[in-house]
């Protein structure tokens, strides 16, 4: 399905449960191209998705959120990809490229840094093999390391559960969730340790953390 379709099909009527079966169909192609995107492309699927926003349908709400401005069922769409994680449910490969893409994406004004916490949890405050996580959760310092680091200084949250602590860092003695200095001066300690351990991923993601690091200083 293409934009070109569904605002075709909003103009002729269609009702909002057949628009929104369309948009699902719209937004799990574009996810499923990024997943094996190469750089350039992945640039190009952030412009499409940011640019049509600007694609006006008069009226027409998806949930209460407007076509094409509020990008209905598109963060929906986002979410069911962070349920399929590797090494089971997908290749670390396509992990890495759609972590790429949500970062990428919150670069370009599309928020989803929730989902940076989340990978970046996963990676560096659970028992997970850096092998597996490390490289998605790079991507987000890599690509929007700045966005990240605004979210730590204002210490923005996500509530109890989506935003919660992960054991590694609770041993260490963190109890706040979201986004705060004492989590990302955890993150880098973890970062070190692993770059420390010979880790080129880690590495790059120790490089990229400090240089968006520096946006936290007073």
């Amino acid at each position: 399905m293409s934009i070109h379709g569904i605002v075709e099909a909003a103009a002729a009527g269609a009702t909002e449960r057949t628009l929104e079966g369309l948009l699902w169909e719209l937004w799990q192609g574009v996810t499923d191209a990024a997943a094996e995107a190469d750089e350039q492309r992945l640039d190009e699927l952030v412009a499409l998705v940011t640019g049509v926003r600007e694609t006006a349908v008069e009226g027409v709400k998806i949930g209460g959120r407007r076509l094409f401005g509020d990008l209905p069922v598109f963060g929906a769409q986002m979410r069911e990809e962070w349920n399929l994680v590797p090494p089971d449910d997908r290749s670390v490969e396509s992990w890495t490229r759609l972590n790429s893409f949500a970062a990428r994406l919150t670069a370009a004004g599309v928020d989803f840094s929730l989902f940076g916490l989340w990978s970046i949890g996963t990676a560096l405050e659970t028992f997970a093999k850096p092998s597996e996580h490390l490289p998605a959760a790079v991507e987000w310092f890599e690509q929007c390391g700045a966005e990240l680091a605004t979210a730590t200084r204002h210490r923005r949250t996500f509530g109890p559960g989506p935003g919660r602590l992960h054991e590694l860092a609770e041993r260490e003695g963190l109890s706040e969730g979201g986004y705060n200095l004492p989590r990302w001066t955890f993150w880098l300690s973890r970062l070190e340790g692993l770059a420390g351990g010979g880790d080129p991923v880690a590495v790059r993601g120790l490089r990229a953390a400090r240089k968006a690091g520096k946006l936290l200083l007073p």
